[in-house]
């Protein structure tokens, strides 16, 4: 055990760490985007999608458990890059005046170098996001009737929120920064997690950043049409 705490100290253990709790985020965001898809489906659908999540599956304990995974591995996520970014500053305490892009193998470039920045940002909106949609329980929104039973109404909240332009340009600046740390995320994940092969990192490195762009304009893509499409997307209407 002691061997094991060790060796998840050292940088090698921490880059493990941080790549096996990115790639758990990671495929929540994928589960998250296919969820938020029901939007285009009405709010019955969505409403009850929601409902299910949070009080039908395990009887309500699911959201809860999936709620303390996805804290847990965001916080040995977040601990585990600062302490990365502070031994590298404590090992290069002067910055360089220029970066390049450093090519195979390191592939040092805009998006590794603003990791730390985007994550800090990242972090920041994931915060208010939970915020808003998760913690925001006041009586704007009645509840909504669905089969015979009264469930929250988050389609009605979650309209509403995108057809302000100041919500959906933050959400737009955002899922850029997300495109951006998950474009090297992804393929810097399974690097840390083993995948070396020469042969495979090109292509690990290539796909990473096409699965975040799609993911990041699928989260984007909900916000703008919700906004230019206010007649389709009602609230009120099932």
């Amino acid at each position: 055990m002691l061997n094991l705490a060790a060796a998840l100290r050292s940088t090698v253990g921490r880059k493990f760490l941080m790549g096996l709790t990115g790639l758990v985020w990671f495929s929540y965001l994928i589960a998250h985007l296919s969820g938020n898809l029901l939007l285009f489906a009405g709010a019955n659908a969505f409403n009850a999608y929601a409902h299910f999540l949070t009080n039908t599956l395990l009887h309500g304990a699911f959201v809860w458990i999936a709620d303390s995974v996805l804290v847990t591995t965001l916080s040995i996520h977040v601990y585990t890059g600062i302490g990365i970014w502070l031994r590298k500053g404590d090992a290069r305490p002067i910055d360089y005046a220029k970066h390049r892009d450093a090519g195979p193998p390191s592939r040092k470039n805009d998006a590794s170098l603003s990791m730390a920045f985007t994550g800090i940002l990242i972090l920041g909106f994931i915060i208010w996001h939970v915020i808003q949609f998760k913690f925001d329980v006041d009586d704007r929104y009645p509840a909504y009737e669905l089969a015979g039973e009264e469930v929250r109404d988050v389609y009605s909240l979650v309209v509403t929120a995108f057809q302000d332009p100041m919500v959906v340009g933050v959400y737009v600046l955002m899922m850029v920064l997300i495109a951006i740390h998950l474009s090297h995320g992804v393929w810097s994940a399974f690097q840390s997690l083993g995948l070396n092969n020469s042969r495979f990192l090109p292509i690990l490195h290539v796909g990473g950043a096409l699965f975040a762009l799609v993911l990041a304009a699928g989260f984007l893509v909900l916000p703008v049409l919700v906004m230019m499409n206010p007649v389709y997307f009602t609230v009120g209407v099932p």
